[in-house]
This record gives C-alpha cells, sequence and structure tokens, in this order.
C-alpha cells in the first residue's frame, strides 16, 4: 500500500475584475497492489489506485473550488535484474601442518640434535633456532613429544585444524629428581655371589641381595651417596656412588673373608660430554699398566693395589684430560670426567 499528497498553491497569471487570480491545489491518494504473482523472471501485481484532488481559486472577494476522484485498476510488471550467484568455498578439510620450537628452560634454543616425535610419522631432529615441522598432521588432538639427551623428555598436545596449521612450544629442563641405583654384591674368594645380603644406604631400608648377589634401590640421590654392606664372617664393604638426577647407576661391592689378604683398590669413574651424554673413552693408568674402555654409559672400574696413579682420558674428537688419584688398599676412588669437545 502507498499513500501520497500534495498541496500547491500557484498564480494562474489571469486577472478577474482586475484582481489577480489565485489558485491552490491539494491532492490526496492512495494505491493498494493485491499479491505478487511470478511469470517466468517477471513479477505481476494488481493495483487499486484512487486520488482526491481539490482545487479552489480566488480573486478579490470571489472564491471558487473544484473537486475531482480519480479512481483506477491496474497490473504492475516488474523484471528484476539478476542477482549474482555467490558460491560458497568448500570448508577446509584433511590433515594440517604442526611446527613449532623446542627450547630449553630460560629461553635457549634446543641443540640441532634434539628428537622431535608425532605418533605416525618420522621423528624429525630441530634446526639450529629449535624449530620442527610436521606435514600431514591430524586432524585433530596429536601429541607431539621431544627428548634429548641431558634433558628430560617433556610432550604437549596440539589441536590440529582441518587443512590448517598449529603451533607448540616444548621446553625441557633438566632432571632434577632422585635416581635408582643397581648393583651386585659379590665373594672375592672363592668367587661368586653373596646371596641374602643386606644392602644399606642412608635414609633408605635395607634391601636384600637376590640369587645371584643382584639389588635395586629406588628413589636414591641425586649426587653422591654412600652404600654399606656387612655379612659375617666378611669385612664391610663400603662404595661412595654418584646417582644422576632422574637417572641410574651401578655399583659392583666384594666382600672379603675377615683375615684374607689386603683388598685391592678401586678406581672407578665416569666419562661424559659437558652436556651430559656418556663417552666410550679410552683411559690408561701406566703405573698399572693397564689400558681400559668406558662402556656405553661412560663407566669404567680398575682394580689395582693402593698407591698413587696417573689416569689418562682420551677420546676421538674431544681434549685429553690427565687426572691423578690416590688410593689405598681396599679403598675406592670415584671421580667423573666431563671432556670438551675440541674446536674445529
Amino acid at each position: 500500500a502507498a499513500l501520497r499528497g500534495r498541496v500547491a498553491p500557484f498564480a494562474v497569471g489571469a486577472t478577474y475584475l482586475g484582481t489577480s487570480l489565485a489558485l491552490t491545489q491539494i491532492g490526496a491518494g492512495a494505491e493498494l497492489a493485491f499479491g505478487r504473482f511470478q511469470l517466468s523472471k517477471l513479477k505481476v501485481a494488481a493495483l487499486l489506485d484512487y486520488e482526491l484532488s481539490i482545487t479552489s481559486a480566488s480573486a478579490g472577494n470571489y472564491k471558487t473550488s473544484q473537486t475531482a476522484h480519480r479512481g483506477g485498476i491496474g497490473l504492475r510488471f516488474v523484471l528484476p535484474s539478476a542477482e549474482p550467484v555467490r558460491v560458497e568455498p568448500p570448508p577446509p578439510s584433511g590433515p594440517g601442518v604442526l611446527k613449532g620450537r623446542v627450547v630449553r628452560a630460560g629461553g635457549r634454543a634446543a641443540s640441532a640434535g634434539t628428537r622431535v616425535e608425532v605418533a605416525g610419522h618420522a621423528p624429525v631432529t630441530v634446526d639450529t633456532t629449535g624449530a620442527f615441522r610436521f606435514e600431514g598432521v591430524g586432524p585433530g588432538k596429536v601429541t607431539v613429544r621431544a627428548s634429548a639427551e641431558g634433558f628430560e623428555s617433556v610432550e604437549q598436545e596440539a589441536e590440529v585444524p582441518p587443512g590448517g596449521e598449529a603451533d607448540a612450544q616444548l621446553v625441557l629442563s633438566k632432571p632434577v629428581g632422585p635416581g635408582s641405583l643397581k648393583g651386585k654384591v659379590l665373594i672375592a674368594a672363592p668367587k661368586g655371589p653373596a646371596a641374602n645380603v643386606p644392602v644399606e644406604v642412608a635414609g633408605k631400608p635395607p634391601v636384600t641381595t637376590g640369587a645371584d648377589g643382584s639389588f635395586v634401590i629406588a628413589q636414591v640421590g641425586p649426587g653422591p651417596v654412600t652404600v654399606k654392606v656387612q655379612a659375617a664372617g666378611f669385612k664391610p664393604a663400603e662404595e661412595v656412588v654418584s646417582i644422576p638426577p632422574g637417572g641410574e647407576a651401578e655399583v659392583t661391592l666384594t666382600l672379603v673373608k675377615v683375615g684374607a689378604p689386603k683388598p685391592l683398590a678401586v678406581l672407578r669413574g665416569l666419562v661424559r660430554t659437558e652436556a651430559g651424554a656418556p663417552v666410550q673413552a679410552s683411559v690408561k693408568i701406566p703405573e698399572a699398566n693397564a689400558t681400559l674402555k668406558a662402556g656405553p654409559d661412560g663407566r669404567f672400574v680398575a682394580h689395582v693395589p693402593g698407591g698413587k696413579y696417573t689416569v689418562l682420558i682420551e677420546a676421538p674428537g674431544f681434549v685429553s684430560q690427565t687426572k691423578v688419584v690416590s688410593v689405598a688398599d681396599g679403598e675406592q676412588a670415584i671421580f667423573i670426567c666431563d671432556l670438551r669437545r675440541k674446536v674445529q
């Protein structure tokens, strides 16, 4: 429906009895459309139209007016302009990308050898900035894990959007908690395992060796701990062992019968990098005419008579070190050697 109106006063430029003729026109109308019908692309509406018009004129003391009524019936045709077709892009789908960085506590980038793993994908190592990237991951929640020598492994969960990208930052920390100690107790002569022998570490309840002389003590250290063994008919045995934080240390204690000859002294050591990784170094003791090889865990043991010894430690790619150690019969000397890499 529509309403319209107008008021139009104007002079017609004529005179009557010498007086100018003034004319005023007032109009009002209404239009009503019934329905909208679709014919192909045409839109059709039926119309009813009515208009009332009143015109008045005056000249001096003379006035006149005229009223007009107008009605009508009709059709209206509208051809709408073509609307652009909107094509919505399909929602993203499929796997995405997982990228991120591995840093050490404090913000320093992790070393280039740091390993990063995501289930179902080949492991990668980070670059010099600690960055890593996995293609074709997810979509959905995935777990990324980072590990490096001398650090505790760390995991983080990330949400990879379909066809999108997710970021993760993993922080490696040095282990600080206690470790564990495992070892064996042996009898010097006749040589064999010492079964059912109590083994003590300060602050821990004693444990008893098994049939093969083995024992395990959990939650000890970190740092140096003293291990003691006492058995009837044998001299007490005692060793000082360094427990790495969150790691494991091994020790072998030998029981000597009372009245037996003096036992040999023990030179025990651990060779590692400055970052804490074990090194299978060569260990030479000239005074004892002995050459040893550190094991995969970087540890070595030498049994020598009491005295003063020079210990030379060498490994390819590292700066050699020399240590002078004094040890008495039946005693033990323990030391840790951190090797520095040679500058190329």
